[in-house]
């Protein structure tokens, strides 16, 4: 079990991506939302990060993305993304805009 964040980094981690996740890009409820470990924790011993890097490994995501990411980096993620939808895929933490694909993936 992960202890709770302060609240001040909790909305600094939201506030990163202007309330939305930083997959699909879905709008978050801001008392509700779920903190996904970028760099999953399993891979992040080698990486000896600052407190300050390990908080910039958190990212604001919707329930569905952070679930159908799991244990896997970014690019793993993205990859098995196109392979289930055929398309590219950008992230909204990249490009800022919302990813249709990934938006259609959770709405089914």
């Amino acid at each position: 079990m992960m202890a709770l964040l302060p609240a001040r980094i909790r909305e600094q981690i939201f506030k990163k991506t202007n309330g939305r996740c930083g997959y699909c890009g879905d709008w978050l409820p801001v008392f509700d939302f779920t903190i996904d470990h970028m760099i999953p924790k399993s891979k992040l011993k080698q990486l000896r990060l600052t407190r300050q890097g390990y908080y910039n490994n958190f990212m604001a995501a919707c329930f569905k993305c952070n679930q159908r990411k799991g244990p896997t980096t970014p690019e793993e993620y993205r990859k098995h993304l196109q392979e289930t939808t055929g398309k590219d895929i950008e992230f909204y933490f990249e490009s800022g805009i919302p990813s249709l694909a990934i938006q259609d993936l959770n709405d089914g």
